[in-house]
């Protein structure tokens, strides 16, 4: 992420440099007075060893507030010197010379637009939502049928990453993602809300549904177990957990439809095409299973 265009960075920049400025104006002030007053008091109330211990002061003091008034601009200067130093610089002198209320303002705008454009699409998503759409039944090939056509509608950029309702508005994550493909495939009464990675852990499948599952070990690789159309789930039992849906498993390597990016890009950049996931399914840390689903819908 670029912080040097996201404007809630840059008006913590702005504080901080105004902050900044009123500092280098005051602490000198207060520098330049304090010594004025003890160099007064001196003259006031002669003592020779004084006089010259309260000007050393006095001069110490004027050259104090010197330094830190001008102390951003020796800085900023002797980095120009060095060309290695200033590169590094760079950045940093775009957040500063962005941190200007005009910028922000355009920035603010811009998320604006962005935001609107979004909900525009995820409206036109709505409103042509059919919930038979992309209802297949009968077996994992089905399933994953149902889970390539919703992932093709999430890789147009209509969604940000975050918890989702079911059908999903315009955010979506990886338990949401599976979630939304055991609803469209016609599991509409379970899945009409989202189940985080630690239901799909904890609930019998197999009791439920008539589901096989496969137990995963913590650190187990069970790429020559997936199967595709499998529901691959991870999860430590501390809120901390991951899944997807696998695609294919070729030579060790598992390509899965996946929603667990919280930047969004795996899928924007995906093309409509399933995203490499094998360290996924070959060494993660967590336990887990496969869950493999069977049954056809009531």
């Amino acid at each position: 992420m670029n912080f040097c265009n996201d404007y809630h960075f840059l008006e913590g920049v702005r504080i901080i440099s105004f902050v900044i400025t009123i500092l280098k104006i005051v602490i000198p002030i207060l520098l330049v007075g304090f010594g004025t007053y003890d160099f007064i008091q001196s003259v006031i109330n002669p003592d020779k060893n004084g006089l010259n211990e309260k000007a050393k002061a006095f001069a110490m003091r004027i050259a104090s507030a010197f330094i830190i008034f001008f102390l951003p601009t020796i800085i900023t200067t002797i980095f120009s010197m060095v060309s290695s130093v200033s590169t590094q610089l760079l950045p940093l002198n775009d957040c500063l010379k962005n941190a200007n209320k005009g910028y922000i303002e355009q920035l603010k705008i811009a998320k604006k637009r962005e935001q609107e454009e979004l909900q525009a699409k995820t409206q036109t998503y709505k409103s042509g939502y059919d919930k038979n759409k992309y209802k297949k039944v009968g077996s994992n090939a089905d399933i994953l049928e149902v889970a390539e056509k919703l992932w093709k509608i999430v890789a147009n950029g209509n969604f940000t990453y975050g918890g989702t309702p079911i059908p999903p508005t315009d955010v979506i994550d990886c338990s949401g993602f599976v979630s939304w493909i055991l609803y469209e495939y016609g599991f509409n009464d379970e899945f009409n809300y989202q189940h985080v990675t630690q239901q799909f852990y904890t609930t019998n499948w197999n009791e439920k549904f008539g589901w096989e599952e496969v137990p995963v070990g913590a650190g187990e690789d069970v790429t020559s177990k997936l199967q595709p159309g499998d529901i691959l789930v991870r999860d430590d039992g501390s809120n901390n957990g991951h899944m997807n849906i696998t695609v294919s498993v070729d030579n060790g390597k598992v390509m899965s439809y996946d929603c667990g990016d919280t930047t969004g890009q795996t899928w924007r950049n995906s093309g409509g095409n399933p995203v490499d996931k094998t360290r996924f399914a070959a060494s993660d840390s967590r336990p887990g299973k496969i869950i493999r689903v069977t049954t056809k819908p009531s």
